[in-house]
């Protein structure tokens, strides 16, 4: 009879036990769960932006379908959110195309109907909205109809316009505006002097333009030379670059810039501390100086504190600081001269970054492939590289659920990519609503920009 009740309460034991265990299992599946969800990482490689069902995040939310007219969010089966994305006003017309896009903590696009919409930070009215409320997700510039470019500098934007002229707002310390005077605008200001411009590009505290003789002007900051007059001495209007003539593409960092030239070689200028230059040595320059050993370039993009190249065979060279493998050869040591991403073979675009956490040295870089995929590589902290970690990359590794980009741009921790379809996707940090999905929480997978 005693063995019988201790059979009993041993039983009774295991039963208490193993309820216990299911209760705790339970609950550790549904917190990753949930994590993974807040993140987005949520087998992005399932993601078929063009032609299969995506999946976006919203507010922790997993949902695929997409919106409706109305700017709900509904999921495959029909089921929608009960209410409106909050900012969502009016989609982009079905075969419209994103132009370009800029990026920093808050990002920018030009849809082919000449309009400008910009999401995230906008403390300083770099939204170009009339006010300082961030927003999460896309609002329409004001009194811009005609643009073709636009870039993303730190507080500040500026736009190319059809005619050639060049509008710029935000934040105008320095001067970086263009406008001749250091009054922050809420509104789009139209930069002094530039009326045949052909690219315009976004430092961190000043700007550039390509005029139609291919010759380039630039103005605001220029503690480092990159203005590139041979000066230190910083313009509110714009100034002439020394010598530089030819140019087929520019491309400005927080405080470097780099010019690719019609024979396919590349002159650069400004800070060189950590060799972003790619001449050789660790020297400013407030001139342009060619990058050593660098022909046959197709496209160029600038980092905080390195530079890459896509050359004509479809290979990649980088060069500069390389921390976090920036750089994509493997390792982590900085380079004065340009050496080759491993594993890139048929690159078409290239676009590099830095996270603004304090330190220039969080760069990251991208590649779009001639297949439409894309791939990255560095720095990862905020999941900028889109391959569902933050585990930082030496060699590049695919974006999940990238499929037709065309190009993209990487701002402080945020990359954003412009698909075949129109539509345009983020990854990365989004503490002030830069990925444009209506939320603040930073993403590890691509998600879908509401609204464009």
């Amino acid at each position: 009879m005693k063995k019988g009740i201790n059979l009993i309460k041993k039983n009774f034991y295991v039963a208490i036990f193993v309820v216990v265990l299911l209760f705790v299992v339970s609950f550790v599946i549904a917190a990753y769960t949930t994590s993974q969800a807040s993140h987005g990482t949520l087998y992005a490689d399932t993601i078929e932006p063009k032609t299969g069902t995506a999946v976006n995040v919203v507010g922790g939310l997993n949902v695929a379908g997409g919106m409706t007219s109305s700017g709900s969010v509904c999921d495959g089966d029909g089921n929608c959110l009960d209410d409106p994305v909050p900012g969502i006003s009016g989609e982009i017309a079905s075969g419209d195309k994103v132009l370009d896009l800029g990026c920093a903590a808050h990002a920018c696009a030009v849809i082919n109907d000449g309009t400008v919409r910009c999401w995230g930070n906008n403390d300083n009215g770099q939204l170009g909205v009339g006010d300082t409320t961030r927003r999460r997700t896309p609002t329409q510039v004001s009194g811009i109809s005609n643009a073709l470019e636009v870039c993303s500098g730190e507080i500040f934007s500026c736009a190319l316009l059809s005619g050639g002229a060049i509008k710029c707002w935000g934040y105008n310390g320095n001067g970086r505006l263009g406008d001749g005077s250091t009054t922050q605008r809420t509104t789009p200001v139209q930069v002094s002097g530039i009326s045949n411009a052909v690219q315009v590009a976004c430092g961190r505290a000043s700007a550039c333009a390509v005029l139609s003789d291919r010759s380039a002007k630039c103005w605001g900051y220029n503690g480092y030379g990159q203005l590139g007059d041979g000066s230190t001495t910083e313009s509110k209007t714009p100034i002439t670059v020394s010598g530089l003539v030819n140019i087929d593409e520019l491309e400005c960092s927080d405080i470097h810039c780099c010019a690719l030239l019609n024979d396919d070689t590349v002159k650069c200028w400004g800070y060189n501390v950590h060799g972003q230059l790619g001449d050789g040595t660790t020297t400013n320059r407030n001139a342009p100086i060619a990058v050593s050993g660098l022909t046959g370039v197709a496209d160029i993009g600038m980092g905080t504190a390195h530079g890459c190249a896509v050359l004509s065979n479809g290979q990649a060279k980088c060069w500069g600081y390389n921390g976090y493998g920036q750089l994509g050869d493997g390792s982590t040591t900085q380079r004065t001269t340009p050496v080759q991403v491993s594993g890139i073979s048929n690159a078409v675009k290239i676009f590099i970054g830095a996270y603004n956490g304090g330190s220039w040295a969080y760069g990251s870089s991208c590649a779009v492939l001639s297949n439409g995929r894309a791939k990255c590589w560095g720095y990862n902290g905020q999941g900028q590289l889109g391959d569902g970690t933050t585990t930082q990359r030496t060699t590049p590794v695919d974006v999940s659920g990238i499929r037709n980009a065309r190009f993209g741009s990487i701002g402080y921790g945020t990359t954003c990519y412009a698909l075949e379809d129109s539509t345009v996707w983020c990854v990365g940090r989004n503490d002030y609503g830069q990925l444009g999905d209506g939320t603040t929480t930073d993403k590890w997978a691509v998600g879908r920009v509401f609204g464009i």
